[in-house]
């Protein structure tokens, strides 16, 4: 083995308990949560964030989210984009 390299176990009952819950349906942005640090990204800072059931978490608040999301949000992180509709 390299110096470089150490396998390190993973424990998945470390995280179980790690998460936030929030409901939401199809076309939703959710309300604000703390992210309890200060984000820099593109130049401006964020303390919340928006989680959608559209698979992205966006820093700004916008009623308007629907399935274009990329016409109305500038300040997002496209992690899973995808029509999500948690609800059903």
């Amino acid at each position: 083995m390299s110096t470089f390299h150490k396998t390190v176990p993973f424990a998945w009952d470390s995280i179980k308990n790690i998460g936030k819950s929030f409901p939401l349906g199809n076309d939703q942005l959710g309300k604000a949560v703390p992210l309890g640090f200060s984000f820099k990204f593109f130049g401006k800072t964020y303390t919340h964030v928006y989680p959608s059931s559209e698979g992205l978490l966006t820093f700004q608040a916008n009623n308007g989210l629907g399935n274009k999301v990329g016409r109305y949000l500038k300040a997002y992180i496209a992690a899973l984009w995808q029509n999500l509709q948690p609800s059903g």
